[in-house]
């Protein structure tokens, strides 16, 4: 190397590395095995040479391996060491060998099935033992292959172990294609090796002393969320296996010293080792609280000797009934109850005396209070022991009595349980929806007397009323004692379903758990239980009782599936819609017209455009009422796919064709995506149910403006059905809130205005409680004035709002103004709606009767303040009579055209020119005088002819048509003048009207004729 002069420019170059030699690919080699064997990553050796690490290299000559590749070690000597990926493919090899000389034994032998069963079974053993290796050295390979990729690599940067053992498992079918035998024995041992690394990955390790209690209920918080297949791996493991056996001798441990027979009488030790298993038990999951009650069965055994009845007794039996109700419905657990049963039912005088009670049905024996009074710390509700120990005694002679006291004794107590304990569920979510409920109504109070907001007003106050803290724990309350009702009920689902069977009282509580189940969003588990009661004779026939079963209550459930669904496949209708048809094929596969419904409404889901609205509307007419659970589904398809308008309305013409009722298919969907709202809310992640608002919410708009959703929204503001119009108030908060709550305002999309403007205004016009007393009212306002001021309404404008809300309202929709044209008029004009609605009506009126347009209204208004002062009290002082309405308008007409308003005057000259022209004049005179008529003696079908033949003005002629027509008497009179007055000219100046009222656009030209051919 040659000197460098200090201060000098010249650099130090390494010499580079040589060049490792290209590598000569081999047959089954890939980018993941040659990367092992040369110590490189495979992103490396496939960066190198332009390729990725899934390449197949089977036509690929050569790999340029990269700088830092280190050659395998070679020794002359002796033959070098196999790869781990040879030492599988050599493993795979003999598998094939074992498998294909099995094969061909079977193959050459004689046509005897018991000499090729008898190959099959001695070849077994060999191919047993081929598999096993086999599966050793997939795992063993892949296992390297994980250390070493994650070798040196932080965690935080690491690749999910998952991600790696399916790329390593890929790896090794892609060297071994062409076998489909021999590739699904690869798949299921790389399956196998995956469910292990994940039940490793949970399994906690300790150093100190820690119980098997503390131990396993470490372990129970990592299972939480895991699918089953992976929670027996886990019990499998032998350290969990210890732990479970550990827990199961200390429950074990006060027996040591009980000599065997003297079991019977030991009411301590079976207290404490009841007590121990209790302990032992408790705040495990179900599967771990069922593997430590197995291995404790020969503790129990002992137990359920003691003989019944002496001072304490019941302390052991308690403690073990609470244990076995807290095991949940799986497979296991059931059959460990009825281990713990058939050890009981070894014992009569212990079953005399838990079913005994001095009254045939057991309702208040032993067994019953230890269902429905959660004896000690443990769990309660379940009547799964009463039910399996009648199932160990049913058919042994002369017990057929006990068998039928205990399973009265499991359907009372469950039913007990529900209807009185303390812990019920649903009693606590009774009253925890209660809650909720009445804070919806509080807020629709809030928000009715409030005055007009505009959407983006609404959506901020609700959204800053439901954030309160207050709210907001009464809205948490009621969806966590959903999810604990929910719970219940999944983990009892049979015993359930066998007490409704078996007891009227609890299938009528059954029925309003699932009806709860509908309601809070749960409608998955709620159609569930609706097709374990379509497979119960016994439960079908209890829920045969319940009149709105078919058409109520499943619609609902439907409802309540299908939004639960959209939010687990986000938005998904096609993935939702098929789940649906499997969820409710158990409860709808006998009903005529099922095969029909499923077939369009799977072509519906799919996009199919086979698509027949008609077929699917045959279907719904055959399935009967609950047949338009269907429609609903359709038209929430429709509208979360964005269908236009015309296209559901099309659909919902065939259902009314079919007969059915359309009033019930918007709200129908409109619960649905509120049931999706209440669900996501607490379900799903912010980020999810924000990409849901942008699918959803749209959809609203799309169901507000259905012909159906119309029909029934009318029969709501009408008043109709205010039950009905508390419904859709509740559902549409329901969708509102969810969005609101997990993006901002100015985060929802602009949708969101459209829809939910449209659904709000009416049903909060219904809703609101006459407040009495001055500090009520005071608290109420001061109350609205916080939640408004929290939206974005400046204090002053939202003090207003909740003072005069009400009068501003009724002045807002009698004439049609928009919100921001409302509030506006009523921060330039407090004086007019100060007094309350009545002083305001008054003001409606005059505006009215000069026609002045809603956008026109504020300058109306400034024009009378300005010409009086005191206009308000002016208009407001009562005028004419009740049965003179129109003379009683067109007197305030009259009033601003009579010089006292000059301003006014001018304004409506402006904006209305056809108030004071001659045209004006002309239907003011004919309303007059039409209203005189009415109250002259003689028929006033005359008095009215007499009109029309006395003035020929068209325009006054048209008027008296047009009052006629307004107030529903037109037909009956253009019917009389065509027959018993149609003489002296009335029939004629009646036909001169008609003509005039079509050429004045007040009949269209179809009633014009209609009304001409009937006068002659």
């Amino acid at each position: 190397m040659l000197p460098v002069e200090p201060g000098s420019s010249a650099r130090y170059i390494p010499l580079a590395a040589p060049q490792p030699p290209p590598y000569q690919v081999q047959p089954k080699d890939t980018v993941q095995s040659v990367a092992q064997t040369y110590k490189v990553t495979p992103e490396e050796l496939a960066r190198t040479n332009g390729i990725s690490v899934t390449t197949d290299l089977a036509h690929i000559q050569t790999l340029t391996l990269p700088a830092n590749a280190v050659p395998p070690a070679h020794d002359d000597s002796s033959q070098p060491a196999q790869t781990p990926a040879q030492k599988t493919d050599a493993a795979i090899s003999a598998y094939q060998d074992a498998v294909k000389h099995r094969d061909e034994l079977i193959q050459n032998a004689p046509h005897n099935g018991a000499i090729r069963a008898d190959i099959r079974q001695s070849e077994s053993p060999a191919v047993d033992s081929a598999q096993k290796a086999m599966d050793t050295a997939i795992q063993n390979e892949i296992a390297g292959e994980v250390a070493y990729r994650n070798n040196g690599t932080p965690v935080e940067f690491r690749t999910p172990t998952d991600q790696l053992i399916t790329s390593a498992g890929q790896a090794i079918l892609q060297r071994h294609q062409g076998d489909p035998g021999t590739q699904s024995a690869i798949s299921a041992a790389v399956s196998d090796y995956q469910l292990t690394s994940k039940a490793q990955a949970l399994i906690p390790s300790f150093s100190g002393d820690f119980s098997p209690h503390d131990k396993l209920l470490s372990l129970s918080t990592n299972l939480q969320g895991q699918p089953q297949e992976v929670v027996d791996r886990v019990l499998a493991d032998p350290n969990v296996q210890s732990w479970v056996k550990a827990a199961a001798d200390q429950v074990a441990q006060p027996y040591a010293h009980v000599k065997s027979g003297n079991e019977h009488y030991a009411v301590d030790q079976a207290s404490q080792a009841a007590g121990q298993l209790q302990m032992v038990t408790d705040g495990l999951p179900p599967a771990l609280a069922t593997a430590v009650t197995q291995a404790s069965m020969p503790t129990i055994q002992k137990i359920a000797q003691l003989e019944l009845g002496s001072q304490g007794s019941m302390v052991p039996f308690d403690s073990v009934q609470s244990v076995l109700a807290g095991l949940g419905d799986s497979g296991q657990a059931n059959a460990v109850i009825n281990q713990a049963a058939a050890a009981y039912a070894g014992n009569l005088g212990a079953v005399r005396y838990l079913t005994a009670s001095g009254a045939a049905n057991s309702a208040n024996s032993p067994l019953t209070a230890s269902i429905s009074q959660s004896p000690g710390y443990g769990s309660a509700g379940s009547p799964a022991f009463a039910i399996a120990l009648g199932n160990q005694l049913s058919g042994r002679p002369g017990l057929n009595d006990l068998a039928n006291r205990a399973f009265d004794a499991g359907a009372q107590g469950v039913h007990d349980y529900l209807a009185n304990n303390g812990g019920s569920p649903l009693k606590a979510y009774d009253a925890a929806h209660a809650a909720a409920q009445q804070t919806d109504q509080k807020l629709a109070e809030l928000l009715a007397k409030a005055g007009p907001l505009t959407d983006e007003q609404k959506q901020a106050v609700i959204k800053a009323y439901r954030d309160d803290p207050d709210h907001a724990k009464a809205y948490q309350a009621d969806a966590d004692a959903a999810k604990k009702l929910a719970g219940y009920m999944q983990t009892n689902q049979a015993s359930l379903i066998y007490a409704a069977g078996r007891n009227p009282d609890a299938a009528q509580q059954l029925y309003s758990a699932m009806k709860d189940l509908a309601q809070s969003g749960q409608g998955k588990l709620a159609l569930q239980f609706a097709g374990d009661v379509q497979n119960d004779p016994a439960a079908l026939k209890a829920f045969g009782k319940f009149s709105d079963y078919e058409s109520k209550f499943l619609p609902d459930a439907m409802a309540s599936a299908h939004g639960q669904l959209l939010v687990e496949d986000g938005g998904d209708t096609k993935m939702a819609g098929s789940q649906l048809l499997e969820l409710a094929s158990p409860v709808f596969k006998f009903r005529n017209g099922w095969n029909l419904v499923k077939e369009n409404f799977e072509k519906k889901i799919d996009g199919n455009g086979t698509f027949n609205a008609k077929a699917l509307a045959q279907g719904y007419k055959e399935m009967g009422l609950s047949g338009k659970a269907w429609a609903v589904a359709a038209v929430t398809t429709d509208s979360v796919n964005g269908v236009n308008v015309t296209k559901i309305n099309e659909m919902i013409g065939e259902f009314s064709m079919a007969g059915g009722d359309v009033t019930e298919v918007g709200t129908g969907a409109l619960k649905t995506l509120a049931d999706a709202g209440k669900f996501g809310a607490y379900n799903a992640t912010a980020e999810t149910m924000a990409k849901l608002g942008a699918k959803f919410v749209p959809g609203l708009s799309v169901i507000a403006s259905t012909a159906a959703f119309v029909t029934d929204f009318n029969a709501a503001r009408d008043n109709q059905n205010p039950a009905y119009a508390g419904a859709l108030l509740g559902d549409t908060i329901a969708v509102i809130g969810s969005f609101m709550e997990t993006a901002g305002v100015t985060e929802v999309p602009g949708a969101v205005v459209t829809g939910i403007g449209i659904l709000m205004s009416a049903p909060f016009e219904l809703v609101g409680k006459i407040i009495d007393g001055n500090k009520e009212q005071k608290d109420f306002q001061e109350e609205q004035v916080k939640y408004l001021e929290a939206g974005g309404i400046d204090k002053d404008k939202a003090e207003v709002l909740a003072k005069d809300g009400e009068a501003i309202n009724a002045f807002a929709k009698q004439l049609g103004l928009s919100p921001q044209q409302a509030q506006d008029v009523l921060m330039a004009h407090r004086e007019a709606f100060d007094q309350g609605a009545g002083n305001a009506q008054g003001l409606i009126d005059v505006v009215k009767a000069c026609q002045i347009k809603p956008e026109d209204v504020g300058g109306f208004v400034d024009a009378l303040a300005h010409d009086n002062p005191d206009y308000v009290r002016f208009f407001s002082q009562p005028r004419g009579t009740p049965t003179t309405p129109l003379t009683n308008r067109d007197d305030l007409a009259d009033l601003i055209g009579g010089g006292g308003f000059t301003n006014a005057k001018a304004y409506v000259q402006s904006h209305a020119p056809d108030v004071f022209s001659a045209a004006g004049s002309a239907r003011r005179q004919a309303d007059r005088q039409y209203e005189v008529a009415q109250s002259l003696s003689g028929s006033p079908q005359m008095q009215i002819g007499n009109l029309l033949k006395s003035n020929h003005d068209p325009v006054y002629q048209s008027e008296i048509i047009k009052v006629m027509k307004d107030n529903g008497t037109l037909d009956t009179w253009v019917k009389q003048m065509g027959t018993e007055f149609a003489y002296n000219g009335w029939d004629q100046a009646a036909k001169s009207a008609i003509q005039n009222a079509q050429n004045t656009n007040v009949l269209s030209a179809d009633e014009a004729q209609r009304y001409l051919g009937q006068l002659g």
